[in-house]
């Protein structure tokens, strides 16, 4: 794939949106009926709290009042979602399911919030911190100081994150122009890889490999094999912005990073 094709990818994949399937736990209605699923068609560079007041409009009536604390469950494999990922990770994290199907069918829960297995969803603005706080660590590793990061205006951060709630593209492209150079300060590129249920691993991985060459993907999952204790992970498939990223292995990743990576500024790299 040539770089023009990367540039006209990227410009796709923030028009890219993922329809899922909102459901209620039919143990928590409280009312005579089952409420009515829930269609939304989300954003893959978004996150799942933006959309939570739709969610408590459609849903909030049929449910009790007492201790309502919100959270979401993936109907296939009964986890809960981890709402502090953008949603086009949350997506490409449930390929490897049977059930891989649009739409993505999410249940509704109210109660029984499980505080083991997922960050509590306070508010939105809980949200656009966690964000904001990404994209600080995405930054520090990209340039090796947090000149950048710790320089953002508030009017700067908020302003960014209503351009990502609202998914206005281009204007989010101008932002994101605005956060310094993509290669010529570039010390580490910013990674993180999904594997199951696990938290994010977060790997350092150097822009120039040992022998002075651009790292490529390949080097990168085999760096971080010695970082991760979890088996040999070339032998999983690779997924990247929805993508089968097999055939992208001896790319450098620092041109992957350049037009996959999400808005906080990090490369998601999927094995399944």
């Amino acid at each position: 794939m040539e770089e023009a094709d990367f540039k006209l990818l990227r410009s796709q994949l923030h028009a890219g949106s993922v329809q899922i399937k909102f459901i209620m736990d039919q143990c928590e209605v409280t009312c005579l009926h089952q409420p009515q699923p829930l269609y939304i068609l989300l954003s893959r560079m978004s996150y799942l709290p933006c959309y939570m007041g739709e969610i408590i409009e459609h849903f909030g009536d049929a449910a009790a009042e007492a201790k309502r604390t919100l959270w979401l469950e993936d109907f296939a494999t009964k986890s809960p979602v981890k709402w502090h990922l953008p949603i086009g990770v949350l997506s490409d994290n449930r390929s490897s399911q049977p059930s891989n199907l649009n739409p993505w069918k999410v249940t509704v829960h109210f109660h029984r919030f499980p505080d083991k297995q997922v960050i509590l969803f306070e508010d939105v603005e809980s949200v656009r911190k966690h964000f904001t706080n990404a994209l600080k660590q995405a930054l520090y590793l990209q340039h090796g100081n947090a000149k950048i990061g710790m320089g953002m205006a508030k009017s700067f951060q908020l302003d960014m994150w209503e351009h990502l709630k609202k998914n206005n593209c281009d204007n989010l492209v101008n932002f994101e122009g605005e956060l310094g150079p993509l290669y010529e300060s570039m010390q580490r590129v910013p990674m993180r890889f999904i594997i199951g249920q696990k938290p994010p691993i977060q790997v350092p991985i150097p822009m120039i490999n040992k022998e002075g060459n651009l790292t490529t993907l390949k080097e990168s999952i085999e760096l971080s094999e010695r970082i991760i204790l979890g088996g040999n992970l070339m032998e999983k498939s690779v997924r990247i912005q929805g993508l089968s990223s097999e055939e992208y292995l001896d790319l450098p990743v620092c041109m992957l990073w350049k037009f996959l990576r999400h808005a906080d500024r990090f490369l998601y790299v999927v094995l399944i």
